[in-house]
């Protein structure tokens, strides 16, 4: 897959931020995440990528925020639905990962985000509040609250997490913190463009989805930002891909759970596109996610194929899944999505 750029994409320059380090795996949850907070441990690629931070941490909560920016930007000028799986999927981990003591971990097995309300450039930025629900020997359940800077509701999110045992970790020095540079990815110009109200009033939405096939059309900042994006049309399917590439690494040697979110939350959307009149479009009102394997940094580009499974007159539900490069499945997502009129940028609510 080739993304128009002039530039070398964000996703094949050297990455920054420390990831898999067995120093950071050997301390408590609780110490890792105040480690992160305070800056005395280095930020994983995903937040050198976005901005994503920690913003308080707690024995049964977390919370982080992350800066709006035009890299977050979907084709309607909104920023996109799956953002809010971005913002969220870190502290609802960390939210169980903080009572666990040196030797275990969590991983997220589903995640689950109704939107509330779309967000745009005003919001400023997301803040994602997460506490336990319940927590037992080999499970738990998180929920977030997703904020913009105003204090709006955006989105309510849940998780249920599997707790897990590390390997043992022999002895091994803390990595040196790094500081956050001022060129990282989300403090420059986001190339891309958004499609304005005389495209969508102009075009069907196969033609809008052909033209990013084709590139007759800008495709919008947030594919620029992971390197995702639509690849084809087969039969009742849209197909996009998303390199593995390392700035999408969470604190472990895998892909950050909310970076998948978003290529999922984009084939979803798309995948009704096609059956869509000029001037009606597709809102998500929720995103569902069964993470089945963890998919390791590097190893090759997914695949995500999305479908149609019913369209009413006002509704539509779509259902996916991404692959690896393998040919196995990573994860399973569905998504029922609002159709209707284009909506301005700051519309307010779905």
């Amino acid at each position: 897959m080739s993304i128009p750029t002039e530039h070398v994409p964000v996703w094949e320059e050297p990455v920054r931020g420390v990831w898999a380090h067995p120093g950071v795996a050997a301390l408590s949850g609780i110490e890792a995440s105040r480690g992160y907070l305070d800056g005395s441990l280095p930020a994983p690629p995903i937040a050198r990528l976005t901005g994503l931070q920690p913003t308080d941490a707690g024995a049964t909560h977390s919370t982080f925020a992350l800066p709006v920016t035009r890299w977050l930007l979907n084709p309607f000028g909104h920023v996109q639905p799956g953002t809010a799986a971005l913002v969220s999927d870190a502290p609802l981990g960390a939210a169980v990962a903080n009572s666990l003591p040196p030797g275990r971990f969590c991983t997220t097995s589903e995640l689950s985000i109704s939107y509330l309300r779309p967000a745009g450039m005003e919001a400023e930025r997301l803040i994602a509040q997460a506490d336990v629900i319940k927590l037992g020997s080999s499970t738990g359940l998180t929920q977030a609250h997703i904020f913009d800077a105003h204090g709006r509701l955006l989105a309510h999110a849940t998780s249920r997490l599997v707790l897990l045992d590390f390997p043992d970790i022999p002895p091994t020095p803390l990595p040196d913190p790094e500081p956050r540079l001022p060129d990282d990815p989300w403090q420059r110009e986001a190339p891309g463009g958004v499609l304005g109200p005389e495209v969508w009033h102009k075009l069907t939405g196969r033609e809008i989805v052909e033209g990013w096939l084709d590139h007759s059309l800008p495709w919008p900042p947030a594919y620029h930002l992971t390197g995702q994006g639509p690849v084809a049309l087969e039969d009742e399917h849209i197909v996009w891909t998303m390199p593995t590439s390392a700035w999408l690494s969470s604190p472990g040697p895998y892909l950050y759970g909310g970076a998948l979110a978003l290529l999922a939350d984009s084939a979803l959307i798309t995948a009704v596109m096609p059956e869509l009149p000029v001037g009606i479009t597709a809102s998500p009102l929720d995103l569902r996610m069964r993470f089945i394997r963890p998919v390791m940094a590097g190893s090759g580009p997914l695949t995500a194929r999305a479908r149609v499974v019913h369209r009413g007159k006002g509704l539509a539900v779509t259902q996916g899944q991404i692959m690896t490069a393998e040919g196995k499945v990573a994860v399973l997502c569905e998504s029922s999505l609002l159709l209707r009129a284009v909506q301005p940028v700051n519309s307010g609510s779905y």
